[in-house]
């Protein structure tokens, strides 16, 4: 039996992608949307994020309500490393096609060159209307990347210790 898993669909992150983008004004910084597009993924991770939330917010206990799904992932690490292969790629010709451009050191899209029935599918979709898409679009941006308190330490996704 096939089974399977958006994680190494290229197509599937390009949708991610741009689903992200047009969420956040057409902008990211390209360090977070590599959290981001892990987390769309696998939005259960959330809640292994070390001291992010503080506990006893209102979104600490909402985060905590978030489903655990069917799949175990045993090394997060390991996907991330292999995830952002997939994501670099997937970026260069998203970047060659003329849809995302770098400015000012964020990756923006270039919504013009999004084919209408895109946007109506974005727009459509029901995942994008959900707690785990809006934390993971609104919330991991506001988070520091580098240093002790940063995401990289806080995921153990990144080695931090030498930024």
């Amino acid at each position: 039996m096939i089974i399977y898993h958006p994680f190494k669909d290229a197509n599937h992150c390009s949708y991610r992608i741009i689903s992200l983008l047009y969420k956040n004004n057409n902008k990211i910084r390209d360090e977070h949307l590599n959290f981001m597009d892990f987390y769309y993924l696998f939005p259960c991770q959330i809640k292994n994020i070390d001291g992010w939330p503080r506990s006893n917010s209102k979104l600490a206990r909402r985060i905590s309500t978030i489903e655990d799904t069917y799949e175990t992932i045993e090394n997060p690490r390991r996907i991330f490393f292999e995830l952002n292969i997939i994501r670099r790629n997937t970026l260069a010709h998203l970047f060659s096609k003329g849809i995302l451009s770098l400015i000012d050191e964020y990756i923006h899209l270039n919504i013009e060159r999004i084919p209408t029935s895109l946007i109506n599918t974005l727009e459509a979709d029901t995942f994008r209307a959900t707690f785990e898409f809006t934390t993971i679009a609104n919330e991991i941006p506001k988070l520091a990347i580098k240093g002790k308190k940063g995401l990289k330490a806080k995921t153990n996704l990144m080695e931090y210790r030498y930024d």
